[in-house]
């Protein structure tokens, strides 16, 4: 009977933590967070479409691609964006620039404007970092010098 007790609050400490890591998981991450981040880009005055739950705008995205495929392109037209990214175009008419849409559960805002990219980008604050290259380029390509980040 003794045995019975310990095991009743291991069962109830595991429960609990199961219970605090859905929260943590699906409330937080995938619902509260980008409704706030939404909410706090809306205040900026940065728009765009909204976040569906998991999914964010890459049903539509695919929707636009697909649609766009049938579209045929002047040869000597070097604009190939309505062709590989309608979503940018569409949404930047609708939106205004910049914009925010989503990629998953994961924010992002799209600027158009050269000058404002060459601003971001060439801070040295630490916040724009480059992200890992899959395993899989580093086979084909190598660490060359674009992949490098700082002093390696």
């Amino acid at each position: 009977m003794a045995f019975l007790v310990p095991l009743a609050a291991l069962v109830a400490l595991l429960a609990a933590a199961a219970i605090a890591w859905l929260w943590d998981y699906a409330v937080v991450r995938l619902v509260w967070r980008p409704y706030a981040i939404g909410k706090e880009f809306r205040g900026q005055g940065i728009h765009g479409p909204p976040y569906k739950f998991v999914r964010g705008s890459n049903d539509d995205i695919k929707a636009m691609k697909e649609e766009a495929e049938g579209l045929v392109l002047d040869v000597h037209d070097h604009n190939h964006l309505p062709r590989i990214a309608p979503h940018y175009l569409r949404w930047r008419a609708q939106y205004g620039e910049p914009f925010l849409y989503w990629f998953g559960t994961k924010p992002r805002i799209c600027i158009f404007d050269y000058e404002l990219a060459r601003q971001i980008l060439s801070s040295k604050s630490g916040h724009f970092l480059k992200t890992d290259p899959p395993s899989t380029l580093l086979d084909v390509v190598g660490k060359g010098l674009a992949l490098l980040d700082g002093i390696d």
